[in-house]
């Protein structure tokens, strides 16, 4: 899903779209549990967003196609923010 604008977190979004809400009611935040992605829910809780889900790999392995369409199927979401990824560090 490619959404109608450009969020810039960290930065003040413009009074046009949004007033105190964020535009999007159902936000899928792949990695939204890791380093990167903590951060982006949190930003995303402060704007207002009332249905965040992050994917678990236990329950939706997003490198199977399947899963895939069944978190769509699931979620029914507005927007997506693929931030998912195997890191070694």
């Amino acid at each position: 899903i490619i959404p109608r604008f450009s969020l810039r977190l960290g930065c003040s979004p413009p009074s046009s779209l949004m007033a105190n809400t964020f535009p999007f009611e159902r936000v899928v935040v792949t990695g939204g549990a890791g380093f990167l992605g903590s951060r982006v829910v949190d930003k995303l809780k402060l704007r207002g967003c009332p249905n965040i889900f992050v994917p678990r790999r236990s329950e939706y392995d997003l490198v199977e196609v399947e899963n895939v369409r069944r978190v769509y199927r699931d979620t029914n979401p507005d927007a997506v923010i693929h931030l998912a990824a195997v890191v070694a560090g």
